[in-house]
């Protein structure tokens, strides 16, 4: 899984600002994040600054959403190969107990 909306100026603007890892951008300011993709973007003359501002807030919200749930994927991850040990004997009593039709 990728983080969306994450082009090559993007994160290159990130990268410049420190926010290096999902884990340093997830725990970014949103403020921080906008400030860097504006440093790292060239605004077109037929934009206005505060469209450019605008659409440079709406790929932070997003940027930031996707790192967050990246590490929350990554998490349950981590979480279900922590029940696999053992040969998966309690991962795959949890998901018997847990399948359609029983009950």
């Amino acid at each position: 899984m990728e983080i969306p909306n994450i082009t090559k100026s993007r994160a290159r603007a990130l990268y410049n600002a420190g926010l290096r890892t999902p884990e340093g951008l997830a725990a970014a300011e949103p403020d921080a994040v906008v400030a860097a993709l504006l440093a790292g973007s060239h605004r077109s003359r037929a934009v206005s600054e505060e469209l450019h501002r605008g659409l440079m807030r709406k790929a932070a919200r997003t940027l930031l959403a996707g790192a967050r749930q990246l590490l929350r994927v990554r998490a349950g991850g981590r979480r279900e190969a922590q029940w696999e040990v053992g040969g998966g004997s309690m991962l795959a009593v949890l998901r018997e107990l847990c399948s359609p039709g029983r009950g």
